[in-house]
């Protein structure tokens, strides 16, 4: 199994707190919960797009 890269960590830890605020939002028939929920996914997106790009710079200066 390959292991995670550490620079992963952060964005799924934002993306399981944004599924918990989303399903119990839903529960509650909390609108304002599923707002702050998908602004939490829109933004664990983005900082799992950051990692990618910080793990490709670090692969491409390794090789040079």
């Amino acid at each position: 199994m390959k292991k995670l890269d550490p620079e992963y960590y952060f964005p799924i830890c934002l993306l399981c707190v944004a599924l918990g605020i989303f399903v119990v939002a839903m529960l509650k028939d909390s609108f304002a919960g599923g707002v702050l929920s998908t602004f939490m996914l829109w933004g664990a997106d983005r900082e799992r797009q950051k990692a990618a790009d910080n793990i490709e710079k670090n692969k491409n200066k390794q090789t040079e």
